[in-house]
């Protein structure tokens, strides 16, 4: 029976018209067949495609949670992370509330080698001459008194830009990712440093230029020295600031020189 109905189902879809017209005869019959076959085929082929791509669409649910804990959010958000939407109590917060920066100073910016005691055991009260410049007894203390301040002001200069930084505010008007909100954090945080470069390259800068251009001697005379003018110029009685030389470098240049430490004896020469 049932193979009857199927049988007799084809007979009726092979002899469907949809295209019939009154003047239509033997001629134009197999025309119209064919085109009522194709016609019929190519719309259960769009009907099938329609119903699958509606079959296939998320319909968005919508589901209120109240306060969420911030593991059920961040499950919500991996899950839903286009549809979740989550509005904030507060638009703003500081980023002090919820980061925590640390900053690791370099070993020798933590070590005894730039407290002042181990700076005042180097210092020598000895007479510094010119042949002795160079002396490393002459000159560590200088040194390291040079990095201690680096590093006091590498300090401050951080606890400036930590202390910018925690000010700063992240407005959002809705709840975000904890990646996103890291992202956030630390392009603020290298704002601030990147400011802090600029402020303290720009003041060594100037007072680079400062030292060269007004000439100012160094406790040690290691870039400028007073001299007269050699003899075969002449006679002339006042002293002249000339910079020092080391090698094919001299120190009226703004990039400064690199010059040798040594040990000499108590002649003045070369240990």
């Amino acid at each position: 029976m049932i193979r009857n109905l199927v049988k007799r189902i084809w007979q009726k879809f092979l002899e469907l018209n949809l295209f019939k017209k009154h003047s239509s005869n033997e001629h134009t019959l197999e025309k119209e067949l064919l085109s009522t076959r194709i016609y019929l085929n190519a719309l259960i082929v769009c009907v099938s495609i329609i119903t699958i791509i509606v079959a296939l669409i998320v319909r968005p649910v919508e589901k209120i949670e109240y306060k969420p804990s911030h593991e059920k959010f961040s499950k919500l958000i991996r899950k839903y992370p286009n549809t979740l939407h989550c509005p904030c109590s507060k638009s703003s917060t500081n980023y002090f509330k919820f980061v925590t920066t640390k900053v690791n100073f370099h070993q020798v910016c933590s070590s005894d080698f730039i407290q002042q005691a181990w700076i005042d055991k180097l210092f020598t009260n000895e007479k510094i001459t010119s042949k002795s410049i160079d002396d490393a007894r002459n000159t560590l203390s200088f040194f390291w008194q040079t990095i201690a301040g680096l590093c006091l002001t590498s300090n401050k200069s951080w606890n400036a830009v930590i202390a910018n930084f925690e000010a700063t505010s992240l407005t959002t008007p809705t709840a975000i990712a904890e990646q996103v909100i890291r992202i956030h954090a630390e392009s603020a945080l290298q704002n601030q440093i990147d400011l802090s470069n600029a402020t303290s390259t720009r003041n060594l800068l100037a007072l680079q230029r400062i030292t060269r251009g007004d000439q100012i001697v160094s406790a040690l005379q290691t870039n400028f020295y007073l001299s007269y003018p050699p003899t075969h110029l002449g006679p002339q009685n006042y002293l002249k600031m000339t910079a020092r030389t080391f090698g094919n470098c001299t120190c009226s240049n703004i990039e400064g020189c690199p010059r040798p430490a040594t040990f000499n004896d108590s002649y003045g020469h070369l240990v």
